[in-house]
């Protein structure tokens, strides 16, 4: 059943890319979809792109290790993320560049566009591979099916859409995917409060059995412990590429901004089922020891509880959370090697049939390089943590700095690409 659900899926998609490949005459259709999204549509590829599979397993595992207080390594610094970006949509809006090296090129100089460039496509990657990691936990404990072959599937669907029908393919497909993830995450949570009140625990029960420090919002080192997680991880976050990619994309600054707040709430509903799910996973199982045993019950109430039909049909809802953010990271890191690396410095002569095609085969080295990471690589924290402290400590100050700051230089910023990025990586 799965399999047949995942290929009117992934048919489903391969029509929506090769519809969409119609519409493709320049680089702009191609990378940021003609400039012409609403913020319905941003406001929910936003929120998809940035829930996956991995997010839904992570944030639940997080509250059930650590209680409340772990929304300052995961749930806040996505949803602030995307609500400063909103803020700033104005001023990036008004630099005319595609992709963030070349408005560090506009506003610094060309010796700063191929280090930018490098350091958000690692950065891309690495979130990739927490996709394929959660995608292939999940076809692993529900069908036995083995990394490679999870992985394989994930990664020639994703080429096929993306390849074939750019950023318009990522948006609407982002659309159609947050309204399966979301409702997957609803679905487990109310199963998982069922199963408790089954036991005669209701929620109000539940919630006072996880005791006072379970619900200390700063218990990972009080208010200090939260600005250290704020500092590491929330400009990693403000600087990802793809909501900015979002917001050049977007027919104008106010449909960026109501997009992307609209993206945050959306985010937050999302973790609010994952909050609920957590406690009722807590009065149903032992209290997990790990973050990996704590990311596996979210999957252990799904294949202890649900018929064969049904669990066919959520695990495309794993598919949708996991593909939506992977194509989106394929189409933003691949933007920069294209635009920044081949078109400015190695091919600057080609035409734009010839960069199409560029662009296509990137997208496929991007998911193919992230699914071979993936491979080797078991811990989603680990990923995500490395990924988004590339983005805080190396292009975030230059990138924000040239924004705002007109004492900036280009000496300064390449300073910080070196001395933050190189160290981290």
């Amino acid at each position: 059943m799965f399999l047949v659900f995942l290929a009117i899926y992934i048919a489903i998609l391969l029509g929506i890319g090769l519809y969409f490949s119609r519409r493709q005459r320049s680089e702009t259709d191609f990378w940021l979809a003609g400039r012409e999204l609403g913020p319905i549509s941003i406001g929910l590829a936003a929120a998809s792109a940035w829930t996956t599979a991995s997010a839904l397993l992570l944030a639940t595992g997080l509250f059930l290790l650590y209680g409340i207080g772990s929304i300052w390594i995961w749930v806040f610094p996505n949803i602030a993320g995307l609500a400063i970006i909103a803020a700033i949509s104005g001023r990036i809006k008004n630099i005319p560049a595609l992709t963030q090296p070349e408005l560090m090129e506009i506003r610094y100089d060309p010796m700063i566009r191929a280090p930018v460039a490098v350091a958000v496509t690692i950065m891309m990657i690495l979130f990739s591979v927490t996709d394929f990691i959660g995608f292939k936990m999940v076809l692993g404990t529900f069908f036995g099916i083995e990394p490679i072959f999870a992985i394989a599937i994930m990664a020639v669907s994703v080429a096929l859409y993306v390849g074939v029908g750019g950023f318009r393919a990522v948006v609407w497909t982002d659309m159609i995917q947050y309204i399966l993830l979301a409702g997957l995450a609803a679905y487990v949570a109310h199963m998982a409060l069922g199963l408790s009140a089954n036991e005669g625990v209701s929620l109000i029960a539940a919630s006072s059995m996880l005791g006072a420090d379970w619900w200390d919002i700063f218990s990972m080192g009080g208010i200090l412990g939260a600005l250290v997680f704020i500092v590491a991880l929330v400009p990693g976050w403000v600087a990802e590429q793809d909501p900015w990619q979002k917001v050049w994309a977007a027919r104008d600054d106010r449909s960026a901004k109501r997009g992307l707040l609209l993206g945050a709430s959306l985010l937050a509903l999302v973790y609010i089922f994952c909050l609920l799910a957590a406690i009722g996973l807590f009065v149903i199982y032992p209290r997990p020891s790990g973050e990996v045993e704590a990311e596996m019950l979210y999957l252990r109430i799904i294949s202890d509880n649900v018929p064969g039909w049904l669990l066919g049909l959520l695990t495309i809802g794993f598919a949708a959370a996991s593909m939506s953010c992977t194509d989106t990271f394929a189409t933003s890191g691949a933007s920069c090697l294209s635009r920044d690396l081949v078109q400015r410095h190695l091919w600057p002569t080609a035409t734009v049939k010839e960069m199409l095609i560029v662009n296509r085969i990137l997208i496929v080295i991007m998911v193919f390089l992230s699914a071979f990471i993936a491979l080797n690589v078991d811990s989603i924290m680990d990923a995500v943590i490395i990924a988004t402290v590339i983005g805080t400590t190396s292009y975030f100050f230059p990138i924000i700095g040239g924004l705002y700051w007109k004492r900036a230089t280009k000496w300064g910023a390449m300073a910080a690409l070196v001395v933050g990025g190189g160290t981290q990586i």
